[in-house]
């Protein structure tokens, strides 16, 4: 799963203004490329294999990462952001704050329309923000996106006001994000919650089937004339079709690339990068995501977890460097908090918190009344033995040999530690319940804000807060931290925060920060990734074989 909130890049009452890029038909007619430059670029199909199935494809309900990757080519939002996270136009040409950032005024672009031939426009904009608020939608991430959200005032057709009850810095990070695309109006009212299976929006791809287990396929968009600045090119996207297909094992996605029946896939294990590096063939991408490490919320209501020594034991049981050497050959750098090391804000003091010793976790063992018998499990006075449960998905790869390096590893300092696999479904709601004690999760994200995402009391239903973690000193720090304009305001209290959650009272295990490897043919070219490493499809083509 993944939550997406972006880096903020905001002003306070300073108009950011970007001029529209005009169309390419407007250029003078010598000016243009010669017709058999932009031909060679048309046409094809990409088949892009994914390691995930979404729940559903409305972006309001769900925050999954895999839904994300989809939908980003159908549904745009207000807002873009480069791959550096510094925002850009999107459906808007340019906004304005006020001074104490709960209003926020967008200028919309007066070109765009959905799919089904609806106008994009200000009451669009009202529509889509009322909808997600609305209880009926049970939006998920979108409704924590918009936060203390107020109202939508409608200005004039192409003008659109937000107003939130309280300051909200977060919101142009936030209004980057899928989970805050514009939907149709017009759709949304026929099909209801079955938006989910026939996502409609004003993007450079169209919607045109999902058959369930096996893929989703999008058209490329031919009335489409209003990309970002980001883009390289404006008019239709160059592919006629783009393929998303659903390869849950990782060997299998690995062997159907080089098999030529996917054109492109994510998550290559990391034993077939170098082979495939020295492929001509091929070309492989090596991202680093933005948000959390691939991390293990430690459940602090559970017995036994919820003894901070035995969370600190379970922190210095675990050699997460030779976990990375033995699993990602190194390619993953080892994760030390709850922050990844690129996101601005991260406190370096979380690397020197908790380094591999397991003497000393079991030192901390034996004075929480923890003894190591015979049998190598230790017990407490009840004669109970350690034992956790680390809840994984089953079938995810990631999940499972993750889960058992950990398990190998907290067993040589007396754990009895379990994996209970579930089905996602499941899964979800044990995590909810706190059935668990540990499980493998990461949160991508460009702003800090993730710590709330994590650990705030108010995320504990329905949110990521897997550690059920309530602390009202880290509550009121990162509620604060939501209301600030000033980065190094925010950044002080959010380095303060990840003090409190993990250096303080250990709610987490961190293991390896998140790189995305995806390989491609070697045919495709204009290929890019967002700030969230999801590749970017408009600009692609397949150059000729």
């Amino acid at each position: 799963m993944r939550n997406r909130p972006l880096r903020l890049s905001l002003v306070v009452a300073l108009v950011f203004v970007v001029a529209a890029i005009a169309a390419c038909g407007q250029q003078p007619k010598e000016s243009q490329p010669p017709k058999q430059q932009v031909s060679s670029k048309q046409g094809g199909t990409i088949t892009y294999g994914l390691y995930q199935q979404p729940e559903t494809l409305d972006p309001h309900v769900t925050g999954q990462a895999v839904t994300g990757r989809i939908i980003l080519n159908v549904i745009e939002s207000l807002l873009s952001t480069d791959p550096k996270g510094t925002i850009v136009p999107g459906l808007a040409t340019e906004y304005s704050v006020n001074a104490n950032a709960t209003e926020y005024t967008f200028k919309l672009r007066k070109d765009a329309k959905f799919h089904d031939g609806d106008p994009f426009n200000a009451e669009a904009v009202k529509f889509n923000f009322e909808r997600i608020v609305d209880p009926k939608t049970k939006s998920q991430s979108a409704i924590s996106s918009l936060g203390p959200y107020l109202r939508t005032d409608v200005i004039d057709p192409y003008t659109v006001k937000v107003v939130f009850k309280e300051p909200y810095a977060l919101f142009l990070t936030n209004v980057t994000g899928t989970t805050l695309g514009m939907v149709s109006p017009k759709a949304a009212k026929a099909l209801g919650q079955d938006l989910g299976k026939k996502p409609v929006g004003t993007g450079p791809f169209r919607f045109v089937e999902w058959v369930q287990g096996d893929h989703v396929t999008l058209e490329g968009n031919p009335d489409y004339k209003w990309a970002p600045p980001t883009a390289k090119h404006q008019g239709p996207a160059y592919l006629d079709k783009l393929i998303f297909k659903f390869v849950l094992e990782s060997q299998v996605r690995a062997g159907a690339l080089q098999s030529g029946e996917l054109t492109g896939a994510e998550e290559i294990p990391t034993q077939y990068v170098k082979q495939l590096q020295g492929n001509q063939n091929f070309s492989v991408r090596i991202e680093t995501f933005l948000g959390s490490p691939r991390r293990f919320p430690i459940n602090v209501k559970k017995p036994p977890t919820n003894d901070l020594k035995v969370r600190q034991a379970i922190l210095y049981s675990t050699d997460r460097k030779q976990i990375v050497d033995t699993l990602f050959q190194g390619l993953f750098p080892v994760g030390y908090g709850p922050l990844s090391r690129n996101m601005w804000s991260y406190n370096p003091a979380v690397e020197k918190a908790y380094p591999y010793d397991a003497k000393k976790a079991g030192e901390i063992l034996d004075q929480a009344g923890w003894i190591m018998g015979k049998d190598g499990i230790r017990y407490n006075k009840k004669n109970e033995p350690l034992r956790i449960g680390i809840y994984t998905q089953a079938g995810l790869s990631s999940h499972e040999d993750l889960s058992q390096m950990v398990q190998a590893q907290l067993k040589k300092t007396g754990f009895k530690a379990e994996i209970v696999a579930q089905a996602r479904p499941a899964w979800y709601q044990s995590l909810t319940n706190g059935d668990h004690n540990m499980a493998p999760m990461a949160l991508w994200g460009t702003d800090p804000n993730t710590l709330y995402s994590l650990y705030h009391s108010s995320q504990l239903v329905g949110g990521f807060n897997w550690s059920h973690y309530s602390d009202p000193e880290f509550d009121r720090i990162t509620d604060e931290a939501q209301k600030v304009p000033d980065r190094a305001k925010r950044t002080e209290l959010y380095m303060r925060a990840q003090e409190i959650a993990y250096i303080r009272d250990a709610a987490e295990l961190p293991v390896h920060e998140n790189v995305s490897i995806t390989a491609f043919s070697s045919r495709v070219d204009g290929l890019t990734f967002d700030s969230n490493t999801n590749p970017v499809f408009y600009d692609v083509y397949l150059k000729p074989k």
